[in-house]
């Protein structure tokens, strides 16, 4: 709830993202990633881009592997 709008980017990873805020994010033009990997690697091998549309409103997907 605190202003954000100086932000390009957000990437949430750890816990399920939260497709209201995902929504909310982008609909004020900042980007809104949403990044996955095993906790005991402490590593995001996955991620997905949020583009707000409303096939997200029950969950945001862990997306496609990083390369490399």
């Amino acid at each position: 709830n605190e202003d954000i709008s100086g932000l390009r980017c957000i990437i949430t990873a750890g816990e399920s993202a939260d497709p209201g805020t995902a929504m909310r994010v982008t609909a004020s033009g900042i980007a809104y990633y949403n990044a996955y990997g095993p906790t005991e690697c402490a590593v995001c091998v996955s991620i997905y881009q949020s583009t707000g549309h409303a096939v997200e409103k029950r969950a945001i997907p862990i997306g496609k592997p990083i390369s490399n």
